[in-house]
């Protein structure tokens, strides 16, 4: 793809770019990502059958938890390169990751928790947290922000875009979360069943590069309507030259 055009863009725009960046480096972007979404449901799998409340079960939570948050790292690094126009560098994307490991999974366990607390008590609740929240992973990797910091960061982004954010993403994840909840409470698939794991992590793993590009691209949507952060970018690049 060519470099990203840093311009305010519809939540429309926001999906159809988003559909486009993931289609043109699907593959390479499922491989960077693969070995730690694999291993989540490898731990999921291996801690199923243990009680609800066990170590064993916080174990595979936390586990799993810590390894969706470095494949969620991983894909939004290599979804960076792809919107800028250089090629995907796995090994630079794990070094910022490990670089970054500790908040990282922190702030990706810390949102998620919210957001399905937010989710049970009420949707409206677990929307608005998913937007709140949209931004931590960036926040973390890309502005070296201390988990304290990235809820703050990412409310500003937030905040006087909102409705673009909720359209754009809010909704993606809404419908993820309520298509799961929907699949283990019909009774077809008892989760956490093993069928119901591998279906869910394969189909997490499948959407993984779409969703990491659209949440990159409303990352850099929100900095450039709040932020003028294109402007930003062309003087450095006058200042480079």
């Amino acid at each position: 793809m060519p470099q990203l055009d840093l311009r305010p863009r519809s939540a429309g725009e926001l999906l159809d770019t988003a559909v486009q960046a993931a289609k043109s480096s699907y593959l390479a972007l499922i491989r960077v990502a693969i070995v730690p979404g694999l291993l989540s449901m490898g731990i999921a799998i291996l801690t199923r059958p243990t009680g609800t409340g066990s170590a064993l079960s916080w174990v595979g939570f936390f586990g799993g938890m810590a390894m969706r948050a470095i494949a969620e790292g991983l894909s939004i690094l290599a979804c960076v390169d792809v919107l800028d126009g250089r090629p995907i560098s796995r090994s630079r994307a794990w070094r910022t990751v490990r670089s970054r490991l500790a908040p990282t999974i922190a702030g990706f366990t810390l949102k998620w928790v919210m957001c399905l607390l937010g989710l049970a008590l009420f949707i409206v609740p677990g929307a608005y947290l998913i937007c709140v929240y949209f931004a931590v992973p960036l926040v973390t990797l890309l502005e070296g922000a201390n988990v304290r910091l990235t809820r703050g960061r990412s409310l500003r982004l937030a905040r006087g875009n909102f409705r673009r954010v909720f359209l754009a993403i809010g909704l993606f994840d809404l419908g993820v979360m309520l298509t799961a909840v929907a699949a283990v409470t019909s009774g077809r698939l008892a989760g956490p069943s093993t069928q119901f794991t591998v279906i869910a992590s394969l189909l997490g793993l499948a959407l993984l590069p779409f969703r990491s590009a659209l949440v990159t691209l409303v990352y850099y949507d929100c900095r450039v309507r709040s932020e003028g952060y294109d402007l930003d970018r062309q003087l450095q690049a006058l200042g480079a030259v």
